[in-house]
């Protein structure tokens, strides 16, 4: 009887799973190192993991900072969402701007990307952080660009809704640190990036399925009781 009853119940789960989660992907879970690990341009077809997204495709150009893809840790996010982080020593002692460029493919099977979130940590002087989203390189513009700062008026974290939900967004980030000085540099050190999801909804033939087993359970249990 116990083994009925446990048939059962994972019959019940069964179905809820193979909805929520089609398919594990091929690529191993991200960990913590440095970012020219993951270039496309050296590692062409390395990609990795963080909960069901994937992540791909990653480039750098340092541009004006002494910060090559050696220096840029990385690693997975997964406060609250599945992301990625980046920490590096972004920072400007001198009285130009300095710019750089991150960018990388995010890639999630259920097409429900509902949004991506921009954090900015470490700041000091005037930084900024430019978050724009096309569906694939060289591809169209998807929402709307996000921007965090130091700026007057920006705040270290913003948000962007796709509306429709998304499969693939292809990422990039503008990077900029304005004038500073070695006493009071301008810059930052942490971006945390992370996407969010809207639930799929259960195709009937799957609630069909979890409904016939939950009603095997009712039963089996009147039936025990009687």
């Amino acid at each position: 009887m116990r083994m009925m009853m446990k048939s059962l119940f994972v019959g019940a789960l069964f179905p809820l799973a193979a909805v929520v989660a089609p398919g594990a992907a091929d690529a191993a879970p991200c960990i913590n190192t440095t970012l020219n690990n993951w270039l496309a341009s050296t590692n062409p077809t390395f990609s990795c993991t963080v909960g069901d997204k994937t992540f791909s495709n990653f480039s750098y150009n340092q541009g004006g900072f002494n910060v090559p893809a050696s220096a840029v840790g990385v690693g997975p996010a997964i406060t609250p969402d599945p992301g990625i982080g980046f920490n590096a020593a972004w920072f400007n002692i001198t009285s130009t701007p300095l710019d750089a460029t991150l960018s990388f493919t995010v890639t999630e099977a259920t097409a429900s990307i509902h949004d991506a979130e921009l954090l900015m940590g470490g700041p000091t002087g005037a930084a900024q952080d430019v978050e724009s989203f096309l569906t694939s390189p060289g591809g169209t513009s998807v929402g709307t660009p996000i921007t965090v700062g130091t700026l007057a008026g920006q705040m270290l974290t913003n948000s962007e809704i796709f509306t429709p939900n998304q499969s693939t967004l292809f990422v990039i980030d503008n990077l900029t640190a304005f004038a500073g000085t070695p006493a009071a540099p301008s810059g930052f050190s942490v971006l945390d990036k992370q996407f969010s999801q809207t639930p799929p909804i259960p195709e009937p033939a799957s609630l069909a399925l979890l409904g016939i087993s939950l009603l095997g359970m009712g039963l089996y249990r009147r039936r025990f009781r009687k």
